[in-house]
């Protein structure tokens, strides 16, 4: 089904939507160090985001006190959000029992109370998918855990699993179901198999793994909101951020510093151009740009995004031109 065919489908009767900031961008915010740069963007969670390479993935047992350290670290640092650990693996990564152990205890803090119910591989058999979702619920009954499943289904028989996993999860308890983001055209491929079964059923769509460069001049941060997602997270590039000194508009659109409009959001009295124009300081351009996105994504979430049909936000026009 092509991409300007699905528009049709673009709806999602729970029309909250959020984009979640990692740790790294938390660092960009403090980097610039400044009291009078937002933290508290009325959102509730961030992520402590790790992209492993597959020798790490593959011996996270070696370094699975570390990771919980610096998760708590992560949290105890951050105490006006809700921390996630979200584990960053090629699509391709298979891990043996010892690593999702390392995975579950890694979560398995005091100082939150989200978990991510990691599996072996992404493409994961359906028994096996079932029995660890349901035995991790079992086992931590006083959590509020979140289900994960791979869109990138290629072939005939990933496509059927993917169908049979997104039923069953539909069905299930689960109130909130995490997707991995593996590029636009596997997103586009699989989502209509997941989406109207997910919303049906009213339950809350995490998007991770969304890229930061621009696509087409906008921020990939939009289509997957645009396609239904709930609530959005940049990945952690391992080499570079990508998008250089770029500021998001209200059209979604990424533009460099200095041709950026003033921005919806509220910098202790002043807009992004007098903040940076009071501060001073090019090495702060770039640091403020990464957290700014996330600032002004959310403001722009809550104030034109709060309706159920995005194809009606007049702001979103161009976006929409460019991704379908």
């Amino acid at each position: 089904m092509k991409e300007a065919q699905q528009t049709e489908n673009i709806s999602n009767k729970n029309f909250l939507r959020e984009v979640l900031p990692n740790d790294f961008e938390l660092n960009r915010r403090d980097k610039v160090n400044r009291k009078n740069v937002n933290i508290l963007i009325n959102v509730k969670e961030a992520t402590r985001v790790r992209a492993f390479t597959n020798a790490e993935a593959t011996s996270l047992h070696n370094i699975q006190q570390k990771e919980k350290d610096d998760f708590i670290d992560f949290c105890q640092r951050y105490p006006y959000f809700e921390g996630i650990y979200y584990s960053q693996l090629n699509k391709r990564t298979i891990l043996n029992h010892r690593n999702l152990q390392a995975l579950d205890d890694i979560q398995d803090i005091k100082e939150t109370k989200k978990r991510i119910i990691y599996q072996i591989h992404s493409q994961e058999s359906f028994s096996n998918f079932i029995n660890r979702n349901i035995d991790f619920e079992k086992n931590n009954p006083n959590t509020i855990n979140i289900p994960i499943i791979d869109l990138d289904a290629e072939t005939v028989n990933e496509r059927l699993l993917l169908k049979q996993k997104t039923e069953w999860l539909a069905k299930s308890d689960f109130t909130k179901i995490a997707v991995i983001f593996r590029g636009r055209i596997a997103f586009s491929r699989s989502w209509n198999l997941a989406l109207p079964r997910f919303t049906e059923e009213d339950k809350e769509i995490y998007v991770f793994e969304v890229p930061t460069r621009k696509d087409g001049g906008f921020s990939p941060l939009i289509y997957p909101i645009m396609m239904g997602a709930n609530k959005v997270c940049h990945k952690r590039n391992i080499i570079g951020w990508g998008s250089g000194s770029s500021f998001i508009e209200r059209t979604w659109e990424l533009i460099n510093y200095p041709s950026i409009s003033n921005g919806l959001a509220d910098y202790n009295g002043q807009n992004r151009i007098q903040f940076i124009k009071s501060d001073g300081r090019k090495t702060a351009i770039n640091p403020f740009s990464k957290w700014d996105r996330i600032v002004q994504a959310n403001e722009f979430c809550r104030t034109d995004l709060n309706v159920p049909d995005l194809r009606q936000v007049i702001y979103l026009k161009k976006a929409f031109s460019h991704f379908f």
